[in-house]
């Protein structure tokens, strides 16, 4: 692969998690905090945001997991679904590691 059609990827990858995470914030989301879904999970389950985030995460790398050891012919529409996924936990989950040390120096 071509340097230049990386860079097509990761253009087109970027794209399509940031309008991911528009959407679903705003179905999602009733508050002003943006990660109140996380929290609300976590106090449920009596963990961190964090670890509940994780949870989630979880669910889409266990299906990556299965479709990289099936070997299938997965069209690639379901890999940039389960892959963008994965992206977009990882971003949710900088914020909270953000907002935490925001909180932490307030204190």
């Amino acid at each position: 692969m071509t340097q230049k059609n990386l860079n097509k990827i990761v253009e087109a990858t970027l794209k399509s998690c940031k309008e991911t995470l528009i959407r679903k914030g705003d179905e999602y989301v009733t508050t002003n905090d943006a990660l109140a879904n996380f929290k609300k999970s976590a106090a449920l389950q009596g963990v961190t945001p964090k670890q509940a985030l994780l949870g989630y995460m979880s669910k889409h790398t266990i299906s990556i997991a299965t479709m990289i050891g099936e070997d299938g012919d997965f069209p690639a529409e379901k890999w940039d679904e389960k892959i963008g996924d994965s992206i977009n936990y990882l971003i949710l989950l900088r914020a909270i590691v953000a907002e935490e040390a925001a909180n932490e120096n307030i204190s």
